[in-house]
């Protein structure tokens, strides 16, 4: 279901990272990162900066997060993308308190 969603999306491109840790979500919580990623797809053709719930992050690597949840909810995990010329790419989807710890890589 996913998958094919995720194909049909233009000039939006995923890491095999992102598409894995996707993958190895609950249900649940792969719902709702597909809503909030999506309506971002969507907004990337106006504004995507203006996104309520994305945040430029230089100190990570100069990427850019979608913050899906809040601390202390049941779904509480972050995406982290970048944008180019041609789109959106998306690195990673992560727990929060996976994403920020000191020795995340950067992207």
């Amino acid at each position: 279901m996913m998958k094919e969603t995720l194909e049909n999306l233009s000039k939006t491109t995923y890491r095999p990272e992102f598409l894995r840790q996707f993958e190895e979500l609950n249900r649940e919580t792969q719902n709702k990162a597909a809503q909030k990623k999506t309506e971002l797809v969507e907004e990337y053709r106006t504004n995507p900066w203006k996104h309520p719930r994305v945040k430029y992050i230089p100190s990570q690597g100069e990427i850019w997060r979608l913050k899906i949840g809040n601390r202390g909810q049941k779904i509480d995990h972050r995406i982290f993308f970048d944008l180019n010329d041609e789109g959106l790419i998306f690195l990673t989807i992560q727990h929060r308190d996976r994403a920020y710890e000191k020795n995340r890589p950067k992207h």
